[in-house]
């Protein structure tokens, strides 16, 4: 177990969270949209753009909250369990974590390879719509997988969320109503992620399909 004087982070603690997210979001943002690139070094290693959503929003003295994940070298992540009620399928074990994440991230850089692949062949060889249909499996997938690891003490769906933007921007297609911070209030994205956990995956992928917006014709 964590050491018992370990402080619980909420960083909605602070009155003005939301609004400080949103402009740092912003610029994380703009930054994706000018830097095609930038998507696969974001999804590869999230650490950086967590730290940078967080820093300053977490308890006093624990810096480190922001930008690391549970299982690292420090004193009150080392042994850190999070979960999300009513589901005991979320929040890896602090010990587990870096492997998966290693696991993820392995898989994550091999599948942006085959989708850069896949969209470089002219849509005559390789349909629109197929694309589009491998995009969204593999983002839904990428999603589904990261929340079910949880592998930072707070802020996982910021995280999750802004990967399925960076993924799906790279190709074009950037996100109408995917929001980030706050979290859409509607109750079919949380009812999508349990029923893909079920085994309904369809659920979640028609609802990002919803969420997106066309790129524009090359």
């Amino acid at each position: 177990m964590h050491p018992v004087d370990c402080p619980p982070w909420e960083y909605r603690d602070r009155p003005d969270s939301s609004s400080v997210i949103q402009r740092r979001l912003e610029r994380v943002l703009v930054d994706l949209r000018s830097s095609r690139g930038s998507a696969l070094g974001l999804v590869s290693d999230t650490r950086r753009v967590h730290r940078q959503l967080f820093f300053e929003l977490t308890p006093k003295g624990y810096d480190y909250y922001a930008g690391n994940y549970r299982g690292s070298d420090h004193r009150c992540l080392k042994y850190q369990h999070v979960g999300i009620q009513g589901d005991p399928r979320v929040g890896f074990r602090a010990e587990h974590v870096g492997q998966a994440i290693k696991e993820m991230q392995e898989e994550l850089r091999s599948g942006i390879v085959g989708l850069d692949g896949a969209f470089t062949l002219p849509n005559a060889k390789l349909s629109r719509q197929k694309k589009l249909h491998f995009l969204v499996v593999f983002v839904s997938r990428m999603f589904v997988h990261f929340l079910t690891i949880h592998p930072y003490v707070n802020g996982n769906g910021h995280i999750a969320r802004l990967m399925v933007w960076a993924v799906l921007g790279r190709y074009g297609y950037w996100p109408k109503r995917w929001p980030i911070e706050p979290r859409t209030g509607d109750p079919e994205y949380v009812e999508t992620i349990r029923a893909y956990r079920n085994g309904e995956p369809q659920r979640l992928e028609h609802f990002i399909l919803k969420c997106i917006a066309a790129p524009a014709p090359s």
